[in-house]
């Protein structure tokens, strides 16, 4: 099932991706990050559900195991998605390690 294999490559990348802003101690973001991860996948098991109960010809609003997992991925896809752009903002705890003066500080250390 290729579906698995999307949701263990992004859960690889949700986890330090997570662990990146949590250690940053971007609290309120990573907060925000996993509501939104939880609010796509549920509209995305309530989509399947409709799509494939009564009113589209079938009997109940079953799922099928390839639906679960492709939720589970997107809820891991939002998850990363969240992280990195956060983490590229240069905003909150991450503005200092985008700053002029953190960039001088790393090309005095290379030299």
């Amino acid at each position: 099932m290729p579906q698995v294999l999307v949701a263990q490559v992004l859960k690889g990348l949700a986890y330090p991706a997570n662990a990146v802003l949590l250690g940053g101690r971007d609290w309120n973001w990573s907060t925000a990050a996993m509501w939104a991860s939880a609010g796509a996948t549920m509209a995305c098991l309530a989509a399947q559900s409709y799509f494939s109960g009564p009113a589209h010809g079938f009997a109940t609003g079953v799922r099928t195991v390839g639906q679960l997992w492709w939720a589970l991925s997107l809820f891991f896809g939002v998850q990363v998605t969240f992280s990195v752009l956060r983490y590229t903002s240069a905003r909150g705890p991450w503005a200092a390690l985008h700053s002029d003066e953190t960039k001088r500080r790393v090309r005095d250390l290379k030299a």
